[in-house]
């Protein structure tokens, strides 16, 4: 279920449930709450559409005042996709995945961006915000060491990362294992 929250920020909470009985506990942020650039506090409209006509569906969200956002579905469908030379937006990878220690982060930016990774649990739970900065246009690379953020260990298990960067944001399945 994907719905629009305070701030315009957008939710996706997933069914822990079944389709006879669905619980929806957790959630996680396709879009962050924004409370610099949206003081009214109201819940955006949130549609699905395929916008660009390339098969995969696209979100557009309207705020309170009628302003429009069309957030891209660049997810690749296949590794021929991904050879073709960088995408028009961000695009994350992660290698090697499973993991046991150390996994490289890459994507390329079109424009400088301050970058955001998110680590969550699969019920939504934020784990972990390991890398928060601004960089430049281009191939990003960045390692991340899952075997502790932190000062926790992590266990094994599947987390989604969230990658926050030039107002897009992109979301891969980790698998840590050791």
């Amino acid at each position: 279920m994907v719905l629009g929250g305070w701030y315009s920020d957008v939710r996706l909470y997933s069914n822990t449930g079944t389709n006879a009985n669905p619980i929806f506990n957790t959630f996680v942020y396709l879009v962050s709450p924004d409370s610099q650039n949206f003081l009214n506090g109201n819940p955006p409209r949130v549609n699905f559409t395929d916008w660009d006509g390339d098969g995969d569906q696209d979100m557009l969200t309207c705020d309170y005042y009628g302003s429009v956002f069309l957030r891209r579905n660049i997810t690749a469908s296949s590794v021929a996709d991904q050879a073709e030379g960088p995408p028009t937006q961000a695009r994350l990878s992660i290698m090697p995945n499973p993991v046991r220690g150390q996994a490289i982060l890459k994507c390329w930016l079109t424009q400088p961006s301050a970058v955001r990774v998110d680590l969550y649990s699969p019920d939504g739970r934020l784990v972990a915000t390991p890398i928060q900065r601004y960089t430049k246009a281009g191939a990003l690379q960045i390692t991340l060491d899952v075997r502790r953020i932190g000062q926790h260990a992590l266990p094994n298990g599947v987390y989604i990362v969230m990658l926050t960067a030039g107002g897009e944001i992109q979301t891969e399945r980790l698998v840590l294992v050791r």
